[in-house]
């Protein structure tokens, strides 16, 4: 197949990222930790890091994955629009809007809902009434339409908060079925390139500190820039192209433009693009054992994805009341309980039981 990227390296891929999103949803809860920039450009934080340099001590580890993890989420939006363009352009299978936004709603429904409730209930038991999300805010998270809720319908949150990923996700899934009519040479390179200028001028020309600048940046438009490429390199993009030499050069470029764009607004609105193509090539460098191992981890990296918030919550409620001073062994026993509860939850066929329910059928590997 004539693609830019193979299965191995895409789920290599995954693996990175996600496990940078689940050490970062842990590490920048801590109240000393260097915080990051997703929602928000902080430069005096990415100061800190530098400064932190200059005396590095044992919390590298909780400060690293604390002010860059986040950035994995760009990884996700790119392998979205490349996964898509391989399975319905590439692999002509065919696509009606209607069932196709349907069909993405409801395996975005079968992968989160058992932790959704779960998240819920354990909030119940642990009498944590501050945090509760009302009714109304789990309906609408669990019809994928809450997003756009966020700051215009009073009382609407996301609980779980890394949950807010799957909403944005639909929006792009129900963008790419009303433009995938649009099937000419052209229509398949401008409306890439439109999305692309479209996210990058919003960001630029709307003020960074204004009520819909921070709305589109739980929305779709967040990943515009990088979703468009993602189409691209699908659509255009050449097996071998991105070799081990190429990737070794890309690896120390993005992680200077990584840097900048944590400190200059204008590099910030390309800071998921960025981070997908470092993330990318790390991969591509892999070898041996640690490409196995990658492998696997992207293979239930969804899992990963719906599952750490939900362990995440369940070690720190006790870590922080109990162990306020420990940092190291609560992150180790949330990756332990993380790794065990994906295991559990693909061994008793959890993912493929509700997917059969709501879908009609469980996924089947290819």
């Amino acid at each position: 197949m004539n693609a830019l990227l193979t299965r191995q390296q895409c789920n290599a891929a995954r693996a990175l990222a996600i496990v940078g999103i689940m050490l970062h949803n842990y590490c920048h809860a801590f109240d000393f930790a260097i915080q990051e920039s997703e929602f928000e450009l902080q430069v005096s934080e990415t100061m800190r890091w530098v400064d932190y340099l200059h005396h590095i001590d044992s919390n590298l580890f909780v400060h690293l994955f604390s002010c860059w993890g986040y950035m994995g989420v760009g990884v996700f939006m790119f392998l979205g629009a490349y996964g898509l363009v391989r399975k319905y352009e590439a692999g002509g299978a065919p696509l009606s809007p209607g069932s196709f936004i349907l069909k993405q709603w409801r395996k975005l429904l079968a992968l989160v809902l058992v932790p959704q409730l779960a998240f819920v209930a354990i909030q119940l038991v642990a009498l944590l009434h501050n945090t509760f999300a009302t009714p109304w805010s789990i309906l609408a998270q669990l019809g994928m339409v809450i997003n756009p809720l966020l700051g215009v319908v009073p009382g609407i949150k996301i609980v779980p908060f890394p949950y807010w990923y799957l909403g944005m996700m639909m929006q792009l899934y129900v963008i790419y079925a009303l433009l995938h009519r649009f099937q000419g040479a052209k229509a398949r390179l401008w409306i890439p390139v439109a999305l692309i200028a479209t996210g990058y001028a919003l960001h630029l020309f709307l003020p960074a500190d204004s009520a819909v600048a921070g709305w589109l940046r739980y929305n779709s438009p967040v990943a515009f820039v990088t979703f468009g490429m993602g189409l691209l390199a699908g659509r255009y993009g050449k097996a071998g192209w991105l070799t081990a030499r190429r990737a070794a050069i890309l690896v120390p470029l993005m992680c200077i433009c990584a840097v900048a764009g944590s400190i200059n607004h204008a590099m910030w609105g390309l800071i998921y693009a960025i981070a997908s193509v470092l993330v990318i090539s790390v991969a591509v460098l892999l070898r041996g054992r640690l490409l196995e191992w990658a492998v696997k981890i992207g293979e239930v990296s969804a899992l990963v994805y719906i599952i750490h918030p939900v362990t995440r919550f369940v070690v720190m409620l006790p870590s922080q009341k109990f162990f306020p001073e420990w940092v190291h062994t609560p992150v180790l026993v949330y990756i332990l309980v993380t790794a065990i509860s994906v295991y559990l939850y693909r061994r008793l066929k959890i993912d493929t039981t509700v997917n059969r329910l709501i879908c009609g059928n469980p996924d089947k590997k290819k």
